[in-house]
């Protein structure tokens, strides 16, 4: 893949060199930690920012108000570090969004306006750490005229015996003053969508009861914590309600869902108990404990009740709500799975939980995937599941006009794509956007979250002063409630200076601009990320889940509706299904910090869910008669008996196979009651054979899918141990024997 025409180009860059030595490595088949080097060049250019990379002294910025900043400094050389001087630097003036994030990724000589170094007069030791507080010294850096201005805060010192020399540097873009409009126009339309997602940490390996739900048990607290008065999903509803005048909500239905379940209380555990065990006898039963959920109850039932009343306040009130797809699952790997009911769950279950959970009906017609592009297979199989003409929202770069009619039922509406990268560095894990310039890509961590925010903020002021058209404001899914705030403040600036104004999500979709190109003959129109993305679910996650979804699918197939039984096939099995789409979720996943952990909880996700689908199917068997059945006759039938722990009844066939000339008839449909068993016949006509016939039999659904554990059977009849042969020495010797007692007799008479 090439660089694309449109990068852009900032005097004093050195991006040069990376452009032409920097590989497209294609998607990896597993998850690779960010550093390994056969993924790493896509998470990072290492020709970016290399001192910064290299440094064994940190730096952050903590806080900046007006023209004042305190910083954090910290030593982890190993070494003492003394002598520390600091300045401040700044780039030429940016006028784009695409240009702010060039210059923060530029090399330090692009910062070539510098203020005079001052010393902190410190020392510090190894793992020692000093606070302090600077000036931006703006006469001196010449920060007059109104603008956004990429600024450099650089600290030299000596680290032991060596001489003075560069430590580390922090980076921001910072505004002064209000921006002037690129061209004269009227003001901009803004929009902001606000996402509530996040992981719940239910305990893999559920499955559906009736008529009410299963006992929620989940793996932590963290999910409680979020939903708490200071958590997080707490604070991004406080966040909306105070300035939602041109904000929509994208709710993950499973984050609503969850908390609405844990406002009944639940369960903190490690490990479910198997959902079939065979119940003990009453006889060995006695003095033994009944198996129960293993856990302790969980603290934030009161929380989350709150929570979702506070949710529910919202939507009852009129607040603008869409759906994400279930657990923010990754659309696109969703439909590498190739199963058509797990893309049915991502998208339709969360409308229909959402208005129940809630109250009221929320907007169906909008899609949100979280990675920010589609690509043609997704497109596809999300036309393929929706009924209705829905509006996708994605990275305009992704799509070959901002408008994008992609089939019949399906547009794809763009947003800002630069400034949806540079707003997903935000937070405590910054992300890297997978459609983001893959030439300019760097640890964000570099940059402390305050002057991420700041840049971000900056680049809402960029982007509304660039723009002709429409804007939408997409932050990450992980966004923190600073963040949010920080952003609103921006745009309520914007509001009241006149250069924008405030306009809902679907006035922002219905004043997208038209002429859209027609749809490609392949029925769909170009799409997918421009760039490599490092981010993506990997061959190997997705095979996994999509075995597994197809088991599911199977397992469903096998359990009938039972007229006395609330329970559904598809209300048992479809709590499996969320683990997977759980599974897929795009949440944590972007981040270098936090890729790792997330697939380890992808890879433990799929494990537990194995495990349990196991265990179902393992439930579902034959009790063979013994090693060998032997029959009084060739006429008699082979007696077996089939065994179902599901709490449904299942419809099933037997299976079977032997040598040749074998035939056996069976019932053509055997439905094995709810939790119990059945005893069925076998009429086997079987070749001659002096010894034993051996079968093997398996229980099978209708279109002939094994699901038990094949079982060996010997079968011989009784009158075939012995044969013709057998039968005349039998007479013969029983003549003989009768002949010998008569001979003794009358010996004895004698």
């Amino acid at each position: 893949m090439r660089a694309p025409h449109w990068l852009p180009k900032i005097a004093g860059i050195a991006l040069a060199g990376s452009l032409t030595t920097l590989p497209m490595a294609g998607a990896v088949p597993f998850p690779l930690t960010p550093a390994n080097p056969e993924i790493a060049l896509q998470w990072a250019n290492p020709e970016v920012r290399t001192l910064d990379t290299q440094s064994l002294v940190s730096s952050s910025i903590d806080h900046i108000e007006g023209n004042t900043m305190t910083v954090t400094l910290v030593n982890k050389s190993g070494v003492a570090l003394s002598d520390v001087n600091v300045r401040t630097q700044r780039g030429a003036p940016v006028s784009s969004v695409t240009a702010g994030s060039s210059a923060l990724a530029a090399d330090q000589s692009y910062y070539g306006i510098a203020a005079s170094f001052h010393s902190l007069n410190i020392d510090l030791a190894p793992e020692e750490s000093y606070t302090f507080t600077t000036e931006i010294p703006l006469e001196e850096l010449q920060l007059e005229e109104p603008g956004v201005y990429p600024l450099l805060i650089n600290l030299n010192g000596q680290l032991g015996a060596g001489g003075q020399q560069y430590l580390t540097s922090q980076r921001t873009l910072f505004q002064v003053g209000d921006l002037p409009k690129a061209k004269e126009q009227s003001t901009t339309p803004v929009s902001m969508l606000i996402p509530v997602t996040g992981l719940t940490n239910i305990l893999p390996g559920e499955t559906g009861e009736a008529p009410n739900d299963p006992p929620l048990v989940l793996q932590s607290e963290q999910f409680a914590q979020d939903l708490g008065p200071d958590g997080r999903l707490t604070q991004l509803l406080q966040a909306y309600e105070t300035n939602n005048s041109s904000s929509c909500l994208a709710v993950d239905p499973e984050v609503a869902a969850t908390a609405e379940r844990m406002s009944h209380g639940y369960q903190v555990a490690e490990g479910r108990k198997n959902p079939v065990a065979r119940k003990p006898r009453l006889r060995d039963s006695w003095g033994s404990k009944t198996e129960e959920v293993p856990g302790v109850p969980g603290t934030g039932a009161q929380d989350a009740a709150l929570w979702i009343a506070q949710l529910r306040g919202i939507a009852r009130e009129g607040g603008c709500i869409v759906p994400l797809p279930w657990a923010n699952a990754e659309l696109n790997a969703v439909a590498k799975t190739g199963n058509n009911t797990l893309m049915r769950e991502a998208l339709t279950r969360g409308e229909n939980k959402l208005n129940q959970v809630l109250g009221v009906p929320v907007d169906s017609t909008v899609i949100h995937p979280g990675f920010g592009y589609l690509e043609d297979r997704a497109l596809h199989s999300i036309d393929e599941t929706l009924t209705k003409p829905t509006s996708v929202l994605v990275a305009d770069n992704t799509i070959s006009a901002p408008v994008t009619k992609m089939s019949e039922r399906l547009t794809a509406v763009g947003y800002h794509s630069e400034l949806s990268a540079l707003l997903a560095t935000i937070g405590d894990t910054p992300a890297t956007a997978g459609y983001a310039n893959q030439w300019e890509r760097f640890d964000y961590r570099l940059d402390s979250a305050v002057a991420r925010r700041t840049s971000a903020a900056a680049g809402v002021s960029l982007a509304v002063a660039e723009s002709e058209r429409p804007l939408l404001i997409v932050p990450p899914p992980d966004l923190q409630a600073e963040d949010l705030q920080a952003l609103q403040q921006r745009v309520h600036q914007l509001f009241d200076s006149g250069r924008a104004t405030a306009i809902s999500l679907p006035e922002y979709i219905a004043q997208a601009p038209t002429g859209a190109p027609e749809v490609s003959a392949a029925g769909a129109a170009n799409s997918g990320s421009p760039f490599a993305d490092p981010t993506v679910v990997t061959d190997t996650e997705i095979l996994r889940a999509g075995q597994q979804a197809k088991n599911i699918d199977d397992l469903t197939n096998l359990t009938v509706p039972e007229p006395t039984i609330a329970l559904t096939p598809t209300g048992f099995t479809n709590p499996l299904r969320y683990d997977i789409l759980r599974a897929l979720s795009t949440n944590a996943r972007r981040s270098i910090g936090s890729y790792d952990s997330r697939a380890q909880l992808t890879d433990e996700i799929l494990n537990r869910n194995r495990d349990i689908l196991q265990q179902l199917r393992a439930s579902v068997v034959l009790l063979p008669p013994g090693n060998v059945y032997t029959r009084t006759s060739e006429s008699s039938p082979l007696l077996i008996v089939a065994e179902n722990g599901l709490p449904l009844p299942v419809d099933a066939r037997l299976g079977y196979s032997g040598p040749e000339g074998a035939s056996i008839t069976v019932a053509e449909s055997l439905k094995i009651p709810a939790r119990g068993s059945i005893t069925t016949q076998m009429m086997a006509d079987l070749p001659e054979t002096k010894g034993r016939t051996d079968l093997t039999v398996w229980l099978a659904t209708p279109d002939d899918t094994r699901i038990s554990v094949p079982v060996e059977i010997g079968v011989q009849t009784r009158s075939g141990v012995l044969g013709k042969g057998g039968i005349i020495t039998l007479l013969l010797g029983a003549l003989g024997f009768a002949m010998f007692h008569v001979k003794r007799r009358r010996s004895r008479r004698i």
